[in-house]
């Protein structure tokens, strides 16, 4: 049996500006977070803020693209995945959101 995805209308998204915020919360609040946040401090205090400027904006960047694909087709990530992994392909950055998330 085939599995269907339909994407999400504009209309059908009921997602507030509290559920954002919400969600980016959440998603910064897990054990890999503050274990990363540890060891890059040890490096001193210019050197880490240096560190996390340069790369939580690049971060930051390629996470707006991402989400701005998931905003425009209405599509999950995992899903958008499939056309450059393949549906098997998709499997790996499913399962490293996955092992990300176990702390």
């Amino acid at each position: 049996m085939k599995e269907h995805i339909q994407a999400t209308t504009p209309d059908q998204r009921a997602m507030s500006k509290w559920d954002l915020f919400a969600t980016w919360i959440g998603a910064n609040a897990n054990n890999g977070t503050w274990y990363i946040g540890g060891v890059i401090a040890a490096v001193g205090l210019i050197k880490a803020s240096t560190l996390l400027v340069i790369v939580g904006s690049l971060s930051y960047v390629l996470l707006a693209l991402a989400s701005y694909m998931g905003y425009k087709t209405g599509l999950p990530a995992m899903t958008l995945t499939r056309p450059s992994f393949g549906v098997k392909g998709s499997i790996l950055p499913s399962l490293v959101n996955v092992v990300q998330f176990i702390g």
